[in-house]
């Protein structure tokens, strides 16, 4: 049902700031967004082809041309741990309430699962509001902090995270016995 891709910051700024920071006006820049190491995923409808603007207008995108739910990634040590310079803060996972409780944050969730698997594993942690501790706590994340106010206006967040092993690499098997 959804197609999570690597996009740049630009294609979720609208997603981000309308559920995270509604306040900012959007000449403000998004807290993050001056990291050109983030990663930034999205995800869209899975029938729709990117581009595929339909009946909007030419140029400016259609609602499946919107990501649905969004985050980004950074290598970035939790506050308490400072020694683990390996870790991956997750940032700004937004999922637009028209698409709530469909999958679209689960299937951004597992990508992100997938690319730190594949860049060798290791920790991802996140600074999330109070009102998320059940979703990230049922892939996996455990709380580490006491809840906290963040951000402005302050709302409550904790800390949370996961380890997440490496992926395996498939054998490529004996040549000689392979039945290629």
């Amino acid at each position: 049902m959804w197609r999570v891709e690597i996009v740049d910051r630009s294609v979720t700024e609208a997603l981000r700031r309308s559920v995270l920071r509604p306040h900012l006006t959007a000449d403000q820049p998004m807290p993050g967004d001056d990291r050109p190491e983030a990663v930034h995923f999205a995800a869209f409808a899975a029938d729709h082809e990117p581009g595929d603007r339909g009946a909007g207008e030419p140029g400016r995108p259609d609602d499946d041309d919107r990501p649905a739910s969004t985050c980004f990634l950074v290598r970035e040590a939790p506050p308490w741990d400072s020694a683990d310079i390996g870790a991956w803060h997750l940032r700004q996972m937004a999922t637009d309430p028209a698409h709530r409780r469909q999958g679209a944050g689960v299937a951004v969730l597992d990508s992100v699962v997938a690319h730190v698997a594949a860049a060798g594993g290791g920790r991802v942690w996140c600074h999330a509001r109070t009102v998320a501790e059940g979703f990230y706590a049922a892939h996996g994340f455990v709380t580490v902090s006491g809840i906290h106010p963040s951000g402005d206006p302050p709302v409550p967040h904790i800390h949370m995270d996961r380890t997440v092993e490496p992926a395996r690499r498939q054998p490529i098997g004996d040549p000689i016995s392979s039945n290629w």
